[in-house]
């Protein structure tokens, strides 16, 4: 899933059944995505600066939280 509309429209997904509750659809998606984040829309969900400054660990929390493994 390299590159293109893919990825932007996966990660704006992921975040929004994240953040709506929809843990099984959530789980499904944060796997697609496969650690391939982007800026938006991770950055609005950071809690606190170390999230702010490595978005990352906003998408690592979020599969922390549904139990998404990995890689």
């Amino acid at each position: 899933m390299r590159g293109g509309f893919g990825r932007h429209a996966l990660n704006q997904f992921a975040a929004a059944t994240y953040v709506s509750g929809a843990e099984k659809e959530a789980r499904a998606v944060l796997s697609a995505l496969g650690g391939e984040i982007e800026s938006l829309p991770w950055r609005w969900l950071a809690a606190g600066i170390r999230e702010r400054i490595a978005l990352a660990f906003v998408y690592e929390r979020a599969c922390r939280e549904l139990g998404v493994a990995l890689d």
